[in-house]
């Protein structure tokens, strides 16, 4: 009987023990940490329950904007103020230059952080679409921002477990909350351009700069049969040659020189998605080269009239290169190509800057801009029609 009533105060005991125990990392989690993964590791949920949820409710609850001032010092930087933070969850690389860009923004209201922890004191966060994982947990009342600029099939993932999450998106789609392009034309006075003159000084064909060989879009398949008909000389990992040193991948703009001796330049994408429209596009005409798109976008809204050539006008790729070497070799019929340039200019600029304005323009703002994305998995993937299957082989 006694030993019974001890193994039942012994049990009592450790119960009692492990419960304080979990209680305690709980708050130790809640507290410090705030990482979802750290309280799904410690008790196994799938999910934090709604209760817990409220705890945080706002960046501006006591339990943390007064616990740490240092940490706020670290997340806002030195002239906080009233300020909006932004933060990435990961940041690409190329992140390094928006603090810069935020100084100009006409908003000034806005901070910007790329430590995770910071994300329980942010408005917005925002999330790379590579190699994003699975979602954390979402302190009620956040934006969260989706950012893409490459195609879902490049990314080739699933976001069904964001659904209901995202509330804005900065991709290069035309339906994005904020979406983004390689550049505009821009229309000026009538100019006077020696076009000849820049049509006698290109010496060689087509150029195609490359360094993905093998793409959803098969370009490299489509570009091994126009050399059937047509000189194209190609550069980086793809081809026989080198710029730059063989650092095409690294630092493609050093590479850009060659345009001016080219006649055309085969502004291939690697995927034939929707609105997916690169530099690509954009560059060659800063340089007088006339771009051969390939894609699934309606280049005529991007790009000047007359100033490209679109394989889909074509009914085989053998018709292509018979008509670039017709257009090639006939001046006047190649300074037709260039005549836009006496009407507007190119302005060729990188999406991925100056869009950290936008985001601190809405937050400004955010009745106006509310939205959640119920379905993101649908809208991503356009319910199965982002991207077009590849029927321009089949006629070679």
């Amino acid at each position: 009987m006694m030993k019974n009533v001890r193994s039942r105060r012994t049990n009592f005991l450790l119960t009692s023990l492990f419960i304080l125990l979990c209680i305690f990392l709980l708050l130790y989690v809640l507290v410090f940490t705030w990482d979802k993964n750290a309280v799904l590791m410690t008790f196994g949920m799938t999910e934090i329950p709604k209760h817990v949820q409220s705890v945080v409710s706002s960046r501006f609850n006591p339990l943390f904007t007064t616990r740490n001032d240092s940490e706020l010092l670290r997340c806002f930087g030195e002239d906080s103020g009233d300020k909006y933070l932004i933060t990435w969850y990961n940041a690409p690389p190329w992140t390094k230059g928006e603090m810069d860009y935020l100084a100009r923004c006409p908003h000034k209201n806005c901070a910007i952080a790329y430590d995770r922890k910071c994300m329980r004191f942010s408005d917005a966060v925002m999330f790379r679409a590579a190699n994003v994982g699975r979602p954390p947990l979402k302190i009620p009342g956040q934006i969260w921002v989706f950012q893409s600029f490459e195609s879902p099939q490049s990314l080739d993932a699933k976001f069904s477990k964001w659904n209901g999450l995202f509330n804005w998106t900065l991709t290069y789609r035309q339906d994005a909350s904020i979406p983004c392009r390689w550049g505009h034309y821009i229309r000026r006075e009538n100019i006077n351009i020696d076009l000849k003159s820049i049509y006698r000084n290109k010496t060689k064909s087509v150029l195609w700069l490359v360094s993905h060989c093998k793409t959803p879009s098969r370009r490299e398949e489509y570009v091994k049969i126009l050399q059937k008909y047509i000189d194209v000389d190609i550069y980086g990992k793809c081809g026989q040659l080198q710029c730059n040193g063989g650092k095409l991948h690294d630092d493609p703009d050093s590479c850009y020189g060659m345009f001016n001796k080219y006649k055309f330049y085969l502004s291939f994408e690697n995927t034939l998605c929707e609105d997916y429209a690169t530099e690509k596009a954009y560059k060659p005409l800063g340089k007088s080269t006339v771009p051969v798109v390939r894609g699934s976008s309606n280049y005529s809204s991007l790009l000047p009239p007359k100033s490209f050539i679109n394989t889909d006008d074509f009914k085989s790729i053998k018709a292509l290169g018979k008509y670039l070497n017709a257009v090639g070799n006939n001046e006047t019929l190649y300074v037709k190509y260039l005549e836009w340039k006496r009407d507007y200019y190119m302005k060729v600029v990188s999406p991925r800057m100056g869009k950290i304005c936008n985001v601190c323009e809405m937050l400004n703002d955010k009745e106006k801009y509310a939205y959640v994305y119920e379905d993101f998995e649908k809208w991503w993937w356009k319910n199965g029609k982002a991207c077009h299957k590849v029927k321009d082989l089949t006629f070679k």
